[in-house]
């Protein structure tokens, strides 16, 4: 079984790598990851540098409805206050959490790249005066050992290991001529990013989301290497923190997709400003109203507890375009059933 799970995560993971993209080895083995796999086989083969991103493209769109669902993010957030070196950055895992869900992704990548550095040197004990080069954590990453002597757990750790430090090392700290390569397919380098080498957009959606899953990835790390890390297999939907969370990511969405708030305004004011490039959001948030019974709860969980949002909405019912006006219509129905209200919306 082991060895099929890690086939199956490299078949993803090293063409995808190439590109600049990652995917953590959590829900895995389901019928989101054998389609990305399907896709990711032929990403591998693909000489054409146009059809190769029309591959990445519905690649991103899975990876946004899956792994970035609400209760998937909430459930990742949870982990990350309970994991070693990870939880003394969960506190802006979160705050970037709520920037994606708001679609500022600009934001939210601002806020993990030093994040994904910090747990890097809390995990090797290395002292910020002492941190001079990437190579000095490299060698730290490579020489790393689990404490498990269990052959899945040491098979686990040691492809979860090489998979962080080959990204780490291709794309993320990777400076000097290699710092100055065409960034068509993604800008996410550390270099690039924090000392601004270029005017390319690197706060787009699937780099955002690629470094969520790359500290997901450090996270099965020091799982797999560290006996006793408290970590939970499975997703437990029950906890109260991460019900909280879901029902605030679900509101944050509905804000979004029905134009209340700030997001529309701020973004008018972006296109200002001549550098600034509107990032297209390949996001299930219009797959809403197709959406499923666990998602349509959701729904119905966020707005009974924001009740001044349903009542909001209601009123910016005749100015929304009619799938959206769908959407909220089924949402405030399942309201009333959940309540028990004979009345129909």
């Amino acid at each position: 079984m082991i060895d099929e799970i890690m086939k199956l995560l490299h078949e993803i993971n090293d063409p995808l790598i190439e590109r600049g993209r990652f995917i953590a080895p959590i829900l895995v083995q389901n019928q989101f990851t054998m389609l990305v796999r399907d896709l990711c086989r032929e990403l591998a083969v693909e000489s054409d540098d146009q059809k190769a991103k029309q591959l990445l493209t519905k690649i991103d769109h899975l990876v946004s409805i899956h792994w970035f669902s609400p209760l998937v993010r909430s459930w990742q957030c949870h982990q990350a206050s309970e994991i070693p070196f990870v939880q003394n950055f969960s506190h802006m895992i979160e705050r970037a959490t709520f920037h994606y869900f708001r679609q500022d992704y600009l934001s939210a990548i601002m806020v993990l790249v030093p994040v994904i550095e910090g747990i890097i040197l809390r995990h090797s004990g290395t002292p910020i005066s002492d941190f001079k080069k990437w190579s000095d954590l490299k060698d730290f990453l490579n020489a790393l050992v689990t404490e498990y002597q269990q052959p899945e757990m040491v098979t686990r750790f040691e492809n979860y290991r090489d998979f962080l430090t080959k990204f780490l090392d291709k794309r993320f700290f990777c400076g000097g001529a290699k710092a100055s390569q065409s960034f068509s397919d993604s800008a996410l380098n550390r270099n690039f990013i924090l000392h601004m080498l270029g005017d390319e957009p690197f706060y787009n959606q699937h780099d955002c989301q690629t470094l969520f899953q790359l500290i997901d990835l450090y996270m099965e790390v020091i799982v797999c290497q560290k006996q006793g890390t408290n970590f939970h297999c499975w997703i437990k939907p029950e906890l109260g923190d991460v019900v909280a969370r879901e029902r605030h990511y679900w509101s944050i969405i509905l804000n979004n997709y029905l134009g209340i708030g700030d997001h529309q305004a701020e973004e008018g004011l972006l296109k200002t400003h001549t550098l600034y490039n509107e990032m297209p959001v390949s996001t299930n948030y219009i797959e809403i109203q197709d959406a499923g019974p666990p998602e349509l709860l959701a729904l119905t969980q966020a707005l009974m507890q924001a009740p001044e949002f349903l009542v909001r909405a209601i009123l910016l019912m005749p100015k929304l375009e009619e799938r959206k006006q769908q959407v909220l219509t089924t949402a405030c129905q399942a309201v009333v059933l959940v309540k028990g209200i004979s009345e129909k919306i």
